[in-house]
């Protein structure tokens, strides 16, 4: 994909990684894919937010954030700090949203191996 101001890309396709690639490997592979890409007019975000129909074999529409930083605390600062910022675009006061961060929230590890740029995920289903 090549649009000027996408700010995404799509690349290195593998048939299994586990959160974390430990090992700075994966299982490679090829793919052709079908991507659906929804532009948010009037909406700002500074790192990845990726929306999914299924998470850790459980059904159903989930939203993710990313934090991306050389401090994997920081990377998890961000990841939940951009999950409130989405929740309270959706109608949630931020005390509301910190709190729903906390007890329906999965922060995790999702790359450990690329320092300084360790990605940590915030998940929750959408609401």
């Amino acid at each position: 994909m090549n649009v000027s101001g996408a700010l995404i890309s799509f690349a290195d396709p593998h048939a299994l990684q586990g959160d974390g690639e430990v090992t700075g490997t994966a299982v490679e592979t090829s793919c052709e894919a079908e991507i659906t890409v929804e532009v948010i007019k009037n909406t700002k975000t500074d790192y990845p937010r990726i929306v999914n129909y299924e998470n850790d074999n459980i059904s159903g529409k989930f939203v993710n954030t990313m934090g991306i930083n050389n401090n994997i605390y920081e990377a998890a600062k961000i990841a939940v700090r951009e999950m409130i910022k989405y929740l309270e675009n959706r109608g949630f006061k931020r005390d509301e949203a910190y709190i729903l961060c906390s007890i329906i929230g999965n922060l995790k590890i999702s790359e450990i191996v690329d320092v300084p740029n360790f990605v940590v995920t915030l998940s929750m289903p959408e609401l």
